[in-house]
């Protein structure tokens, strides 16, 4: 958009308390792409067949690991 202006997407928000990737201001910024997972985030893309997808394909973001904001369990949940 512009040289001096951040533009970043995000995955992630209010649920996990905290972002699955984000933006970050000293990586260069493409097209279609979000720039890195976020601080303690294990995550990968994956097919309907649990594959680890290739880069450039399009799969399902999966967290592999537990994250320092994650919930234990979601209000008025009686499942959790």
């Amino acid at each position: 958009v512009k040289e001096d202006l951040h533009l970043a997407s995000i995955s992630g928000g209010t649920d996990i308390l905290g972002c699955f990737m984000l933006g970050n201001p000293n990586l260069p910024v493409f097209s279609g792409e979000i720039q890195t997972s976020g601080l303690g985030m294990k995550i990968g893309s994956y097919d309907e067949a649990q594959r680890k997808m290739v880069k450039g394909k399009k799969g399902e973001l999966v967290c592999l690991n537990s994250f320092p904001s994650m919930p234990i369990r979601f209000r008025n949940d009686p499942v959790s």
